[in-house]
């Protein structure tokens, strides 16, 4: 069912002894001698207190919020105030951020220069959380929506110039948070194609419609399989929850059980666990598949492109009827994707999925991936360039006849 789709300051006190000082009137008293000069400013010295040193100024711990759905708000607040140190001061310092088929962004520095290039880029850039998944206190699946409108050239994002049009694309995001809150690491997926696509739309190559709002809702869900069984009151709670943890084991069993099914290119098997109205929202997509016919036939389009395709969790944990589950991809680009010929290159593709289940069959899946890391390691990009130059010396030639 998988398919392809950011020194103090040291203050010193210096002592000045040993003056000597002419009594008005009368005659100059005698100098004493030079020991007894140091005897006498030694003793001096002792008798005087000691200068307290200033006591170095503490930092204070930085910490983030305490609970997931707080972060969820602190992060919606942090961009809707446009603010990039607010958005960097919820991560640690030596935080990195995961985007897919993007350059790792590394540091709570850099994350705050990654979030000013976005809002030059998107002056009224916001993101607006939408689900959100829990795992247990150190791990979190939020899924959000950015919308702006994009009235700056930003080409190193592949905008060369200005469109001064709107986007609202999908995002999901995969966060491993510490014990003082803050976000160690967070792996981000969101498609750039779709981006560019809705600022510079290109009929041959539809893309998603804008959205405005989350996809699905709010709602909150929390991994029973995490919890503890002492934290059942009575029980009753006690066996609700062992219903809902075994519930959790199920999906997650079904979920491997359709990996080793696709891997082993049984598909008629990986159709068997859908149900048939089963809807797969694939964010890289232009539209979703509704129905086992339109699945089977999109994942066949990946089969026939990726022959030897493969597919294996890398992290999953189940939350009441859904799944959350990261996926790697490999395989060889071994026929026509689209419009694209075979070019026999390697791929190693990243994708993150939340699947519902219902009477132990898949009835509805969500899929985040960047189709720009794709694009990049089949050559995508590199032949539509040798392309445009092939064009321009074309033209150079015509005008050279001229």
């Amino acid at each position: 069912m998988r398919n392809i789709v950011i020194g103090g300051l040291v203050l010193g006190a210096l002592v000045v002894a040993g003056c000597n000082e002419k009594p008005s009137g009368g005659e100059a008293t005698p100098a004493a001698s030079g020991s007894a000069t140091v005897t006498a400013a030694a003793a001096s010295a002792s008798a005087m207190p000691a200068a307290a040193k200033p006591e170095p100024e503490k930092k204070a711990k930085a910490e983030g919020p305490k609970d997931h759905k707080a972060r969820a708000k602190a992060i919606e607040e942090a961009f809707a105030s446009q603010d990039a140190k607010k958005i960097s001061a919820l991560y640690a310092e030596d935080a990195v951020i995961k985007s897919m088929g993007a350059p790792d962004v590394k540091g709570r520095e850099a994350i705050e220069k990654h979030a000013q290039r976005m809002f030059a880029a998107f002056k009224d850039g916001k993101m607006t959380h939408g689900r959100v998944f829990e795992k247990d206190k150190h791990t979190v699946v939020i899924e959000s929506v950015f919308t702006g409108t994009n009235t700056t050239d930003a080409p190193e994002m592949g905008i060369p110039k200005a469109t001064n049009k709107p986007v609202g694309f999908a995002v999901v995001s995969w966060y491993e948070v510490g014990d003082d809150g803050l976000i160690k690491e967070e792996h981000r997926y969101h498609d750039d194609p779709t981006l560019l696509g809705q600022l510079v739309p290109d009929k041959k190559n539809p893309v998603r419609e804008l959205l405005t709002a989350p996809h699905a809702g709010t709602s909150s869900y929390e991994s029973k399989s995490a919890k503890d069984e002492k934290e059942a009151k009575d029980a009753k709670e006690k066996a609700e929850l062992a219903k809902a943890v075994e519930t959790e084991k199920k999906n997650v069993e079904v979920e491997k059980k359709l990996m080793s099914e696709q891997n082993a290119g049984k598909i008629a098997e990986v159709l068997k666990l859908m149900a048939e109205d089963i809807v797969y929202v694939d964010f890289t997509q232009d539209k979703d598949a509704k129905g086992k016919k339109a699945f089977d036939e999109l994942l066949h389009k990946y089969l026939t492109a990726f022959p030897d395709l493969k597919v294996k969790s890398t992290a999953e944990f189940a939350a009441g009827d859904f799944v959350v589950e990261e996926f790697e991809y490999t395989g060889t680009h071994k026929g026509p994707l689209g419009g694209v010929k075979a070019t026999n290159k390697p791929i190693n593709l990243h994708q993150l999925e939340i699947d519902e289940f219902k009477d132990g069959k898949f009835v509805k899946s969500w899929a985040w991936g960047n189709n720009a890391e794709l694009y990049s390691q089949i050559g995508l990009g590199a032949e539509e360039k040798k392309g445009e130059k092939k064009d321009e010396k074309k033209e150079e030639k015509k005008g050279e006849k001229k």
